[in-house]
């Protein structure tokens, strides 16, 4: 596997650390100005359109920017690991900075605002996957890179 394999890692790790960027800006605007206004599931509701949109738009930005071709397997990886390395990202922030517990952090998910939240994180980590198929269809090249 080798360079390949390092490479999606690689990917999968840079494009989780640069939404997860995007979500704590996002987030903080969320939690701070919106949802005391219309409540968590709203807010949630509110944001995930915006933060998919950026999410689609940066998964394709690293999958050029590291000449991820449009093999599915390459695809998986780095979508596995982006989704891996934003879920450890969310349960570091939530215990870190919020105080909360493994179980808490759990708990939360069952809420409308977490199941919605969650599900968000899940579309994210299909995103590079999805343009590699969308790629492929359209006959188009796979990221070239810079």
């Amino acid at each position: 596997m080798g360079k390949p394999f390092a490479s999606s890692a690689k990917a999968g790790v840079a494009y989780a650390v640069s939404v997860f960027a995007i979500g704590a800006l996002l987030g903080t605007a969320r939690i701070g100005l919106l949802a005391p206004r219309v409540g968590p599931t709203l807010a949630v509701l509110f944001e995930t359109p915006i933060i998919l949109t950026a999410s689609w738009y940066v998964s394709r930005a690293w999958m050029r920017r590291l000449a991820i071709g449009i093999e599915i397997r390459a695809r998986i990886l780095v979508g596995a690991v982006a989704f891996l390395t934003l879920t450890i990202l969310e349960l570091a922030l939530s215990i870190t900075l919020f105080h909360r517990s493994l179980g808490e952090y759990l708990a939360d998910l069952r809420s409308s605002a977490g199941a919605l939240g969650f599900a968000a994180q899940f579309c994210f980590a299909t995103f590079p996957l999805l343009d590699a198929v969308v790629r492929r269809r359209l006959n188009l090249p796979g990221p070239m890179p810079r």
